[in-house]
């Protein structure tokens, strides 16, 4: 499995990426949320500014996640999946999530009351084949990207990944 380097600033990523998009939450409009490729892995890298209270010094915190290229329309898959009833082939009542190998990666995508904030619902993708840099290989912290449901249907994140998803489809990334 190949494994991107870390890096903890959009202005630092390595030569060795390509910057295939990026996207603003309309709730969180200072937050970078880029996504980058890494021969056939995507990388999502989410990052901002953070103050301290107490001392007031900023810094900036990032957090990047991996995934084979084909989990693009693979979630679309699972958002229709996730919204077709049971009784028409979609996820079976009772369950809130689902697993599958994609490229050799054991995915998860799974629905949530408290995604990207408490207020409101949403999906979480993991990477079960991958822990969170600096963790150690025995963690059960697993790289992630959420899609809280405010972002996802009236933010643009779904029309974003259906976008990156027929880019891929097509051979464009």
């Amino acid at each position: 499995m190949i494994t991107p380097p870390e890096f903890t600033h959009p202005n630092l990523f390595p030569a060795s990426f390509k910057l295939i998009a990026d996207i603003k939450s309309p709730f969180d409009p200072d937050r970078d949320c880029l996504f980058y490729k890494y021969e056939n892995i995507l990388v999502t890298f989410v990052g901002g500014n953070w103050q301290d209270p107490d001392t007031n010094e900023v810094e900036y915190l990032s957090y990047q996640a991996c995934f084979p290229l084909a989990v693009l329309p693979w979630v679309i898959r699972m958002l229709d999946y996730f919204d077709t009833p049971p009784n028409e082939g979609g996820l079976p009542a009772g369950k809130i999530s689902n697993k599958e190998e994609i490229d050799g990666e054991l995915l998860l995508f799974t629905r949530g009351v408290c995604v990207g904030g408490p207020d409101h619902g949403g999906y979480n993708l993991e990477n079960l084949s991958r822990i969170n840099y600096g963790r150690k290989p025995t963690s059960n912290s697993y790289q992630g990207f959420d899609f809280p449901d405010p972002w996802l249907y009236d933010g643009g994140l779904l029309e974003f990944w259906k976008a990156l998803a027929n880019k891929y489809e097509n051979g464009l990334l």
